[in-house]
Formats: C-alpha cells, sequence, structure tokens
C-alpha cells in the first residue's frame, strides 16, 4: 500500500478483528456511590439498622450501629491486605487509597445535567459540544489540497522502527484509546510486532503531510473548573482524547517542530520550555517587583491577564502564517496544516456521547502539540516594558513615581495588547483580569486611574493566585500559608483514616511525601525567604502533628 490512510484503515481492521476474536468485551455493572470493599452481608446490615431506627428499635439500633462500624473496620483492613499492599505500581497504589478514603472525583456533571436537561446526560453532552464547537464556529477554514503522493523527506525526518518501538513501550497501559478503539495496552505489549507496520503509517504520513481523519477526531471530556459546575460557558475546559498512535506521531512532530523554532521563543515565555517552570517564572515575578519597589516613591502595577477561551480561539491561517515567518520547514508546516484542518470532536460522559462536530479553530488541550503550537502563536504578543508569560498565562509590570500617577503607562500597555488581541482574533477577559499594586512607603499612590479593557473596568485587588501561589499586594505570605494549610489538613486526615484502615508505617510515609509534603512545599524557593517566624511554625506543625504518638509514624506496622 501507498497510502497512508490505506495503511491506517488496514491497520486498524486487522487489530481490531484480532482483540474482538480473541479479548471479547465484558459487561459489569457497577453503582458509582459503593465503596471497593463492601459486601453483601455488610449492606444487609445497613438496611436492618435502618429498620430499626424507623421503628423505633433504640437498643437494636445501637447494636446494629456498633456491629457495622466494626465490620466496616475490618472490611477495609481487609480491602488493604489484598489490594493496595500488594500493589505493584504508584498509580495502583493510589487509586486503591482514593477508593478506600472515598476521595475518588465524583461525577460532578450529573448535577448541571438535572439543572438543564432534566438529567438526560446525552442531551448535556449535545449542547457542551454545541457551545465549544461555537467558539471558533465564525473563524475561517483553512483548506488542503491532498495528492496522496509521496513525497521525498529529508533523513532527519525519517522514523526508525527502533524509534517507534521505544515509543509504544514507554505507552501508559491505562491510558484510555480515542476514537480509533485501539486499546493502548495492546500497542505497548506487542510493541515488538507492531512497529515495523506503524513506522510505514507515520512515515508515510509525513512524506504526504497527511493526517488521516481518525486521527483528527477527538473525545472531549468536559472537566469541571469548580466543583460542582454550574454554567457551561464559563464552568468547564475541554481537555481531548485522541487517537494513541495520532499522540506517537505528535511526540516526533513536536520535536522536530521544538528544534526548529526553541532560539526564536521569547524569554518571556516560561512554560512548556524545557530547563523552565513556574517556580522560575514566580522569582522573576518577585524578583522585578522587589526591585522596582524599594524606594518609598515608587510603586510596582502588575496586571494577571486572562484570556478568553485561549486554546480554542486560536485562528488557524493565522497560526499557519506564523510558523512561515518563524521560518518552520515546509514539511512540518504542511503536515500540522493537515492537522489542523477538518478537525472533528465529540463530548463524552461516561457512555453517553454527541455526534461529531467540526471545529475551525483553536488547538486540542491534551495533546502534545497543543501547548507548543500556543507558545509559537502568542510568541509574538510582546508589550513595552516588563512582561512574563508561562503559556496563556500573561502577566504585565510597570512601576512609576507616585508623584505622577496621572502618567502611569501601564493601560498604554493593556492597549498594546488589546490591539495584538484584535489581530490575532483573541479576546481578553475583563472580568478575570486583575490588578494589583506593590507600594512599601509610608504615603500610598492615590488616584491611580482604572484600568479598562474594551470600556469594562478591570479589578484591584489585594490578592491573587499566580501560578498556584496566592500574591498579596504587601508581599506578606500569610494569604497563602492559610491556603496551603488547609488543603494540608485535608489530605492529612485522610493519612489518618488510611492509618485506622491497618496501613503499614512505610506505606504510611510514602502517602505522606505524595499527599502532604508537595502541598507543603510548592516553589518553597519563592516565600520562604520572605516568612516571619510564625508562619513558619504554622507551616510546620503540619508535620509535627504527623510525628505525634496517636499518628502514623510512630505506630507500629
Amino acid at each position: 500500500m501507498e497510502s497512508c490512510i490505506d495503511k491506517l484503515n488496514h491497520f486498524n481492521e486487522c487489530i481490531t478483528s484480532l482483540v474482538n476474536a480473541h479479548l471479547p468485551l465484558k459487561t459489569v455493572i457497577r453503582c458509582n456511590t459503593d465503596k471497593p470493599w463492601l459486601t453483601d452481608h455488610f449492606r444487609e446490615l445497613i438496611k436492618r439498622r435502618q429498620k430499626a431506627l424507623k421503628s423505633g428499635q433504640t437498643n437494636l439500633y445501637n447494636n446494629l450501629r456498633n456491629s457495622i462500624n466494626r465490620k466496616a473496620k475490618r472490611l477495609k483492613r481487609k480491602f488493604y491486605s489484598e489490594q493496595i499492599e500488594l500493589a505493584k505500581d504508584s498509580r495502583n497504589f493510589f487509586k486503591g487509597i482514593k477508593s478506600l478514603t472515598g476521595t475518588s472525583k465524583p461525577d460532578s456533571l450529573t448535577g448541571l445535567a438535572n439543572t438543564l436537561h432534566e438529567g438526560n446526560i446525552t442531551e448535556l453532552c449535545k449542547s457542551i459540544n454545541e457551545f465549544f464547537a461555537s467558539i471558533s464556529s465564525e473563524y475561517p477554514r483553512i483548506v488542503v489540497q491532498h495528492d496522496h503522493h509521496d513525497n521525498p523527506a529529508p533523513n532527519k525526518y525519517i522514523i526508525s522502527v527502533e524509534e517507534v518501538r521505544n515509543a509504544l513501550i514507554d505507552l501508559k497501559p491505562h491510558k484510555s484509546p480515542g476514537p480509533d478503539d485501539l486499546p493502548t495496552w495492546v500497542l505497548r505489549d506487542f510493541a515488538q510486532i507492531l512497529a515495523p507496520p506503524i513506522a510505514s503509517i507515520l512515515n508515510a504520513s509525513v512524506r504526504q503531510r497527511l493526517v488521516p481523519t481518525i486521527w483528527k477526531r477527538a473525545y472531549i471530556s468536559p472537566i469541571p473548573k469548580v466543583n460542582p459546575p454550574r454554567n457551561i460557558e464559563k464552568d468547564l475546559r475541554p481537555i481531548s482524547l485522541t487517537a494513541i498512535l495520532s499522540k506517537t506521531m505528535e511526540s516526533f512532530i513536536y520535536s522536530w517542530l521544538l528544534a526548529s523554532v526553541i532560539q526564536l521563543i521569547h524569554c518571556d515565555q516560561f512554560g512548556g520550555i524545557k530547563g523552565s517552570s513556574t517556580i522560575f517564572a514566580l522569582i522573576e515575578t518577585l524578583h522585578y517587583i522587589i526591585n522596582h519597589s524599594n524606594d518609598s516613591n515608587e510603586y510596582v502595577r502588575v496586571i494577571l491577564l486572562d484570556f478568553q477561551k485561549a486554546f480554542d480561539k486560536i485562528s488557524h491561517p493565522v497560526l499557519i502564517t506564523k510558523l512561515h515567518l518563524m521560518g518552520v520547514p515546509a514539511i512540518l508546516i504542511e503536515w500540522i496544516t493537515s492537522f489542523l484542518e477538518a478537525r472533528e470532536q465529540c463530548v463524552k460522559i461516561g457512555h453517553h456521547r454527541s455526534d461529531f462536530t467540526r471545529v475551525n479553530g483553536g488547538v486540542p488541550q491534551g495533546t502534545r502539540l497543543g501547548p507548543l503550537l500556543f507558545i509559537i502563536f502568542i510568541n509574538d504578543l510582546r508589550p513595552t516594558g516588563k512582561c512574563i508569560k508561562f503559556i496563556d498565562d500573561t502577566t504585565l509590570f510597570s512601576f512609576n513615581s507616585i508623584n505622577n500617577v496621572e502618567k502611569d503607562p501601564m493601560q498604554s500597555r493593556v492597549n498594546e495588547v488589546l490591539a495584538w488581541c484584535n489581530n490575532n482574533m483573541m479576546t481578553l477577559n475583563a472580568t478575570k483580569t486583575k490588578d494589583l499594586v506593590f507600594h512599601f512607603g509610608d504615603s500610598p499612590p492615590l488616584h491611580l486611574r482604572p484600568l479598562r479593557v474594551n470600556n469594562e473596568p478591570i479589578e484591584t485587588v489585594q490578592t491573587a493566585k499566580l501560578l498556584g501561589i496566592t500574591l498579596s499586594s504587601n508581599l506578606k505570605w500569610n494569604d497563602h500559608i492559610d491556603t496551603v494549610i488547609k488543603k494540608a489538613n485535608t489530605k492529612l486526615y485522610l493519612i489518618i483514616q488510611l492509618k485506622r484502615s491497618g496501613f503499614r508505617k512505610d506505606h504510611l510515609h510514602r502517602a505522606y511525601l505524595s499527599l502532604v509534603r508537595p502541598l507543603l512545599e510548592y516553589a518553597v524557593a519563592v516565600w520562604h525567604p520572605g516568612l516571619p517566624l510564625d508562619l513558619s511554625s504554622d507551616l510546620e506543625r503540619i508535620q509535627k502533628r504527623a510525628l505525634l504518638p496517636h499518628n502514623y509514624l510512630t505506630t507500629n506496622a
């Protein structure tokens, strides 16, 4: 076969027929509210307890209640010894912990379905899909004429069988398959056999600059930004689940594309770049604020910009133009053009799903190429003055004298961003954009003119969330530490629950290091140097609580 599409279709048919013949699907009915350690006898005890309560048999109710409590402890210990203690990998270990403690994420979309569609999940899928598709419905489409003929590819763009084999071996078998329904574990476990035909398919895709239709389809998982979500337009984030082979192909395109543009990515971008992180962006932020606020007559103004539906509002023709301007090789531009052309999506919630719908713009979130394409798209946003970007989180800075507030430069810089948005078909969200003013002198800057985004005022706040930390205008960390302690206490209670379920000391220690310590130490290089003794003691008290004699570290296995 010569055509990439013919090769892929034949490959998918072969694998699917073999899987269906030798590994037929088995239907298992599960109840989402059931704990994994429940038994039929335990359920019967609960029924008897409730019956005794309704009939007013107080003594019987008390006896059954105590029996149920003792039975629950025994069942949890049994579940731990049989399911968690022998877990061979971290995923199953922490999956068991979530099941045992009841911290698995609930189905928070059911309430939204009840509110909007009388509990009909399928109708909710349709409504969500229609909204996400409407975001870019008025954008111009890119159209590619495919001749399906092979074109010579440079040697550096030829994918070897060994590279494909290594990519397949590195696949995580628990990852859900995309619209092609090829099981991930099959591709991984049979990598030795499947690598040659897959390498042939991938190389044909590169030579023909062609992405098969099935690779351009995505199941959209609507992830709530808040729990529970109350609004489709504001509270849901679309995460794309694409075909595993498409992700494998993207990993090669990603490495080639990054190599061609890495020297052109501006130094103000800290996201999606190897060797950088949120920590570097936050340190750079505080460095600027402190350096320019030492003088009591100066103030620093910081604007936290928010782009409305940033990933979903990327214009494909504009993105392709920017790839050309950055000198990306033509073979990669043509493949990416095919990757973006005629993309389709459907929203999937459990076993409910909508129809597939064409989208005219945006880059799919959850794919390997998505963040890099967005970084390239936003790379030419360079307003006057200091600017720090982490993917789509953009922060503007300015400093000025308190005696000259009428000449505050920040509005002109916001206007520069608005002009860029107009030229690139993006939108600033005035509601979520925040304004912080830093000043440490005795006389604060008075009569600062409020900033505006398209005639909508930007809110001036004293604290705001920036890349995972709570930043206060007085550069004190009380609010941030309070937030961290609340989260850590919640996780510490889970550790106590695990102790009561019979967890071994080393497993409890492992859970503590994974669930509690990261909360206490995230971005510690940013805020700890300015931490007073009382806040430091508040943090240390979390660890001391874990060391108390009645807690886990001093409990025998």
